[in-house]
């Protein structure tokens, strides 16, 4: 078993205001994110990796682009996942409140591994 402990990884505040804390390894990144009330993330779009996210606190309104780059939104809440796909994107904290979520950054090997994490499990008596 591995700890990484959160006063050993690389933290930044991004121009927007936004606290992020990068649990960087071989094969996926964890971002521990926290989005000040009435900011902006800057639009953007990942073209090999695939993100998702996982909101635990607050609320966001996510803004991205169909593929006709038609501008869509949505709120999200705490308890919410979000898998940004190819799409342009961004997160905007309208609220008075901060928002916190994860954001799971990982190679899409485009195989289906639902089962595997389902019965991936051997337990001790």
């Amino acid at each position: 078993m591995k700890i990484t402990r959160k006063q050993d990884v690389p933290s930044v505040t991004k121009p927007e205001g936004m606290d992020v804390q990068y649990y960087l390894f071989d094969d996926y990144e964890i971002h521990m994110n926290v989005q000040p009330p009435h900011t902006t993330q800057q639009w953007h779009r990942h073209e090999e990796i695939r993100e998702v996210l996982f909101m635990f606190e607050g609320s966001l309104v996510a803004r991205w682009l169909d593929a006709d780059g038609n501008e869509q939104t949505e709120t999200v809440n705490a308890g919410d996942h979000i898998d940004t796909g190819r799409e342009m994107h961004t997160f905007e904290n309208v609220s008075d409140e901060q928002a916190k979520f994860f954001a799971l950054k990982m190679m899409d090997s485009g195989q289906n591994y639902r089962e595997t994490f389902k019965a991936d499990k051997i337990t001790r008596d």
